[in-house]
């Protein structure tokens, strides 16, 4: 009769898992060695800067010494400056005022474009998405020229129709209009080409059940297309959140890098986040308003995420 062998114990079979994990990693090891730069670039230029981030908004930080531990002081500091909350209603106002007209007119156009034969499409589209690849920096300076109060072509423009000219570039009422115009220019040709993708997919045969059963253009596009590319038009929102709360280069080039333009109108947490870290040398103050936008950023993205991905029509 056979004798039962003893089970092995937890550390055996801890060990045993971890030398066919060596072997297996020993035998596949080249594809490790491809995939091995982009961790290491992470690592070190992305994961490292975060966790040390965190770490210096908790501490008192000055270059040359080790940081101190001084707990919530930081945030505490950073949510009693003036300063930062209206740099977040600032951006919210970029944001708020830029991302949902990207996102109307981006679809407007791709509709139309959808309907048209491909070389035309084609063309439009490469049209369209020039601005997305033209130098961000580029494009604000000749911004800057076009809204320039007294010799811009837009108050020239405006003057030739007997239209009273702005204080485009001087004003605090103007100076967020001028900005998320910019914005809108810039990135309008992406969402286009996005949700043209998205509309390209959609399968023609949903179009005709709808058309057989009586539904009309507006109804067409509420029970059918908006349905169909939601996955699509949920990830331009969040991306658009993303990078709409970190707005920087626009503001920044617009108003020849002062802080935050005209009375500061269009001032943004990023903006504010630079000039404490490396203009004013506060580190520890700028990691804790960087934790504070990222936090922000997450949470607005999640809500988005929770509530437009689960929403029936």
């Amino acid at each position: 009769m056979d004798t039962l062998r003893p089970s092995a114990s937890p550390t055996q079979n801890k060990n045993n898992r971890l030398a066919t994990f060596v072997q297996t990693l020993n035998r596949n090891k080249t594809p490790y060695l491809y995939i091995a730069p982009f961790f290491i670039s992470f690592a070190l230029f992305e994961l490292y800067p975060l966790v040390f981030s965190v770490q210096l908004s908790f501490s008192d930080y000055k270059i040359g010494s080790q940081p101190v531990w001084t707990g919530l002081e930081n945030y505490q500091r950073v949510l009693a400056d003036p300063l930062f909350w209206l740099s977040l209603k600032n951006v919210l106002v970029l944001w708020l005022g830029s991302l949902p007209i990207q996102l109307v007119l981006g679809f407007s156009i791709a509709w139309l474009l959808n309907g048209v034969i491909n070389p035309i499409r084609g063309l439009f589209s490469g049209i369209l998405y020039l601005p997305v690849v033209t130098n961000l920096v580029a494009v604000a300076l000749v911004f800057r020229l076009m809204f320039d109060d007294q010799y811009g072509i837009i108050n020239v423009f405006l003057t030739f129709f007997g239209l009273p000219a702005a204080d485009w570039m001087t004003s605090s009422h103007y100076a967020p209009l001028t900005t998320v115009i910019l914005i809108i220019w810039k990135g309008l040709g992406w969402y286009v080409v996005y949700i043209l993708a998205a509309l390209q997919g959609v399968e023609k045969v949903y179009y005709e059940a709808a058309k057989i059963d009586g539904a009309n253009s507006l109804q067409i596009i509420r029970h059918v297309t908006l349905p169909a590319i939601r996955p699509i038009v949920l990830f331009l929102m969040i991306l658009g959140t993303i990078a709409g709360l970190q707005i920087f280069t626009e503001p920044y080039v617009l108003y020849s890098g002062s802080l935050g333009g005209p009375e500061s109108s269009v001032l943004t947490p990023a903006m504010y986040i630079y000039a404490q870290g490396f203009k004013y040398l506060k580190f520890s103050n700028a990691s804790a308003m960087a934790v504070v936008l990222g936090l922000i950023i997450i949470s607005l993205s999640v809500i988005q995420f929770r509530y437009f991905s689960g929403r029936e029509d």
